[in-house]
């Protein structure tokens, strides 16, 4: 069966198939430019990304710049002190191009010495600890106190001269207990070093010394009476060759003393002849160098008591 069509359609037939194809092309093309259209975004916001990131690096880049200016300035004035503590050591500079300074080394020049601040600091510690003063003084001369506790308890049996301190031992008397107990501390001696300044370039110095056996505490002023007794008073004068001591000292021609922690305020050996008494003296010390550097020349005087 056929169906006439139209006069009109007979000519627009080649126009309607031209749109029928024209239509999935369009289709296509406006399909394909979609994509492009959405990545673009994307592509900022990765740019976006970037240019932060590299504001970021190069704020990061100037603090870092400015951190080394820093320490480049720390670090000189840090050589420029231990320059001018050391007066022996030459001058030390700081390249600007550790490269290039080390290039102009020779291979075969020995190394600098170096010491890193932290050393300098605990050299520095330790010499203020070696010489810090013991005791406090308001000059600006060393002070250094010493001294000896001692406790001594004894128990005999028979007659002494001295309880606290027996020596010998004497007969025994009719009414008397025939033996003792006692214990002490008067023994204990107190120190008093002093370094003085420089006198017609000899060194000066003193020391006190002084224990508690200078009585017992009697009657109503009992408790400010005199315990204490001074041992040893003395100045010195010391050259390199020559000394000087004036004051209470001990007989310079009798050095030696035995020494025992039972007896301390008098020596042993006191009563066979020991001349251990303190006496005001003045002595002149001659030292000699080379082979006679064993031998030295003293001279004297001495203002002895009638106990000696």
């Amino acid at each position: 069966m056929k169906f006439p069509l139209p006069s009109g359609l007979h000519a627009s037939g080649p126009l309607l198939l031209a749109a029928l194809l024209l239509v999935p092309t369009t289709r296509a093309q406006s399909s394909s430019a979609t994509p492009a259209t959405d990545s673009r975004p994307e592509l900022a916001g990765k740019i976006d990304q970037l240019t932060k990131s590299l504001e970021q690096t190069q704020v990061e880049l100037a603090e870092s710049r400015t951190e080394i200016q820093q320490l480049r300035a720390t670090l000189r004035e840090v050589l420029a002190r231990m320059n001018g503590a050391s007066a022996n050591a030459g001058p030390i500079v700081v390249p600007e191009n550790p490269s290039a300074s080390s290039a102009q080394t020779k291979p075969d020049a020995a190394p600098a010495a170096k010491i890193s601040q932290d050393d300098w600091d605990i050299l520095n510690a330790r010499v203020d600890e070696q010489r810090q003063t013991k005791v406090e003084s308001s000059s600006r001369y060393r002070l250094k106190l010493s001294g000896l506790a001692l406790f001594n308890a004894t128990a005999g049996f028979g007659q002494f001269d001295n309880v606290d301190l027996p020596s010998i031992a004497v007969p025994h008397f009719g009414g008397y207990s025939n033996g003792s107990v006692g214990a002490t501390v008067r023994q204990s001696i107190i120190g008093l070093t002093g370094i003085g300044p420089t006198v017609f370039g000899a060194r000066t110095s003193g020391d006190v010394q002084m224990d508690f056996w200078g009585g017992v505490p009697s009657g109503y002023g009992a408790t400010s009476s005199g315990v204490a007794e001074v041992r040893i008073a003395r100045i010195r004068l010391d050259w390199k060759n020559t000394s000087v001591v004036s004051g209470l000292d001990y007989p310079f021609f009798s050095p030696n003393l035995p020494t025992t922690y039972m007896s301390v305020v008098v020596p042993g050996f006191a009563s066979a002849g020991n001349l251990w008494n303190w006496t005001p003296t003045i002595r002149v010390e001659q030292r000699f160098t080379g082979p006679l550097s064993a031998f030295k020349f003293e001279v004297g005087f001495l203002d002895p008591s009638s106990s000696i």
